[in-house]
């Protein structure tokens, strides 16, 4: 059951989220809601009707798990995280972006959850990291509840909530002014982006984690100019984004070929993809796209753009993939080196028959 209380819920990391696993999603129908784009309706191809869309969550915590330790060379998992922000303290703040614009493929809890739980579990000379310095937020529009999280913005446990704070001073991206939430620019030490594995629909042709960041800003409607090409690339080049952002995941159980970025889920892919480079890891999650034959995947030309910002690479040559399957029984772990002499960035494809529930 939802829990409709939205400021003070006392929470701990096990009960910040109603489970998908428990409510289910199916049955949720994508709300009528307006940002300057169009909401559509599932698509007919939808697997919803015959899917409750529900993920394992030890299966979500053994991939992110995998993921982080390969990501890092690091086997234990706390020290594995703290690697990746290298200033990070006791009293530090980790904001964590999610994308619950649509209640029917958001970021699922259980992923959310996996990354708080390895948050966690770093230790500072004895102090493990406090769960209410870590903030989990989308923007106001989000479908938190319906998503199956639970709101609290209390002293106790992770935080989560809506974001409707931003910054006075204005960014110029492309030409176009932003104001950022508050909490990247002011309080945030470090960012982690989770984003979903979905098309979309008429205005970027796919939103993977440099379009999550569209929920990071004021007036995202006036950059869906052009399909969104260049302004996506130059929003993520912003100094408080790209400074402060240490990993990107994009939650790749499931999947939207069709009907993006409102629709449910079109195809399961039992994956979590991972990696330091924004640009990598949305040029990997429009590859899949592609491969379950998108409509809508050649508009979203922002991922080549991007590129020339200088936040990442859309050069598969450059690419480190990191393969890893079935991590929550026996993993098997390959990797696939980019060409000679080449400086790599390292993207993980954790994958497991096991996370959809």
């Amino acid at each position: 059951m939802v829990d409709n209380k939205k400021e003070t819920k006392k929470m701990d990391r096990r009960s910040f989220i109603k489970l998908a696993s428990a409510t289910g999603l199916a049955g949720m129908v994508a709300p009528i809601i307006g940002c300057g784009e169009n909401p559509t309706s599932s698509d007919e191809s939808s697997i919803s009707s015959s899917s409750n869309n529900s993920v394992n969550q030890a299966t979500a915590q053994a991939m992110i798990d995998a993921g982080i330790k390969n990501l890092t060379g690091l086997n234990d998992v706390g020290e594995a995280w703290k690697s990746i922000m290298p200033n990070l303290s006791a009293t530090g703040i980790i904001a964590i972006k999610v994308n619950c614009r649509s209640s029917s493929l958001p970021t699922h809890p259980e992923v959310a959850n996996a990354v708080v739980e390895g948050l966690v579990q770093m230790n500072f000379d004895g102090i493990s990291f406090p769960e209410n310095n870590i903030h989990i937020y989308d923007n106001f529009k989000a479908y938190f509840e319906a998503s199956g999280y639970t709101l609290n913005s209390s002293s106790s446990g992770v935080r989560c909530y809506e974001n409707n704070s931003y910054s006075s001073q204005n960014y110029s991206v492309n030409g176009t002014s932003q104001n950022l939430a508050t909490l990247i620019t002011n309080t945030a030490d470090y960012l982690i982006n989770i984003a979903v594995l979905k098309n979309h629909n008429s205005m970027a042709g796919v939103t993977l984690c440099m379009k999550n960041h569209f929920g990071s800003c004021a007036s995202p409607r006036s950059m869906h100019v052009n399909y969104g090409d260049p302004y996506i690339g130059a929003l993520n080049a912003l100094s408080p984004i790209k400074t402060k952002q240490c990993i990107n995941i994009i939650d790749a159980i499931y999947g939207a070929a069709e009907g993006g970025p409102y629709g449910g889920p079109t195809f399961i892919a039992n994956k979590i993809l991972m990696s330091q480079d924004v640009v990598a890891i949305d040029y990997l999650g429009r590859k899949m796209l592609e491969e379950q034959n998108s409509s809508t995947v050649s508009w979203a030309t922002y991922i080549d753009s991007a590129a020339d910002y200088g936040i990442g690479t859309n050069d598969p040559t450059r690419m480190e993939f990191i393969n890893i399957t079935n991590p929550s029984g026996t993993a098997e772990i390959t990797s696939t080196p980019a060409s000679s002499g080449i400086t790599a960035c390292k993207v993980a494809i954790i994958e497991d028959e096991n996370a959809s529930a």
